[in-house]
């Protein structure tokens, strides 16, 4: 698991490195992550147990391991995981604008009419899930591993290892001719002023970043960037509070540090406030999220 940087390609998320003992039994054998924010799209490979996916729109899936999912970016889900025997395995593999813009090409250039007209019947689909066929999950796995070693070694962008590339690029291709799985594309290539300040807060979290601030990177001054995320119905203060909660999920996860150091690299000064914005967030605490899903 590796820490989130803007300028790389592709982040991976695991908690095979976690796996121990369940000594903390989860209530009904469920654990569930609301509120989290897909910033970027998002493959997720569940090994073990079952999943349930549900976005504000109201779409939901349900299903259980093995299998593949790939949800859109700039949604917000809650995410419901039950162990099965015991046992919740997965690790996912984030996806950036960049990198999907490529694909995008890729995969346009293939497409045919029928293509299209399917895609114009077709409700807007959010996320996507595909069987595992036969080397999907190693695929995978070698992205994973060569994206980034738990604990140990740096991020390391995709772009830096054609193999991974061609890989993550037979993944994503499961999902395309599905239903629904063009206009996801198109939508995965525009760029919201929503997302754009997301990427310049979580760049740097332990920086105080004020309206004047944004605005200045993005060009533009305060009331355009005030009016442009009204346009979009949300906040200045809701996109930070996005960025600062994905950032608390990713180092709980890593077991990047206690939860007091994680509130400081997160852009809390006390412990207190950030367990008590957590909870509030996530309806769960960080001790008690570490505790249920790091095993």
């Amino acid at each position: 698991m590796v820490l989130p940087s803007m300028n790389k390609s592709v982040e991976a998320i695991s908690n095979n490195h976690l796996q121990q003992p369940n000594k903390f039994p989860l209530i009904n054998g469920l654990a569930d992550v609301r509120d989290y924010y897909v910033a970027n799209c998002l493959l997720f490979k569940l090994n073990k147990g079952s999943l349930r996916i549900e976005n504000e729109f109201g779409e939901f899936i349900e299903q259980s391991a093995p299998c593949l999912f790939l949800l859109e970016k700039d949604q917000t889900i809650t995410l419901s995981m039950s162990e099965i025997e015991g046992h919740i395995d997965f690790s996912s593999l984030e996806v950036s604008y960049d990198l999907m813009q490529k694909f995008y090409k890729v995969f346009y250039s293939t497409r045919n009419y029928n293509d299209r007209e399917l895609s114009l019947k077709t409700k807007p689909k959010y996320f996507f899930h595909a069987d595992l066929l036969p080397g999907m999950s190693d695929t995978f796995d070698s992205i994973l591993h060569g994206v980034a070693c738990p604990r140990v070694c740096s991020n390391v962008s995709i772009d830096d290892h054609d193999y991974s590339y061609f890989s993550l690029r037979y993944l994503i291709s499961a999902f395309v001719r599905k239903p629904g799985g063009f206009d996801f594309l198109e939508r995965a290539i525009k760029i919201t002023t929503k997302e754009k300040v997301y990427n310049i807060i979580i760049s740097d979290l332990t920086r105080k970043w004020s309206q004047a601030e944004v605005a200045g990177k993005l060009f533009m001054s305060v009331s355009s960037l005030k009016r442009k995320l009204a346009a979009e119905e949300v906040s200045f203060s809701k996109i930070y509070l996005d960025a600062r909660m994905n950032q608390a999920i990713k180092l709980l996860r890593m077991g990047a540090g206690n939860i007091s150091q994680v509130a400081t690299m997160c852009g809390y000064d006390t412990p207190s406030y950030f367990i008590a914005i957590f909870k509030r967030h996530f309806k769960i605490t960080p001790l008690s999220f570490m505790r249920t899903m790091n095993h």
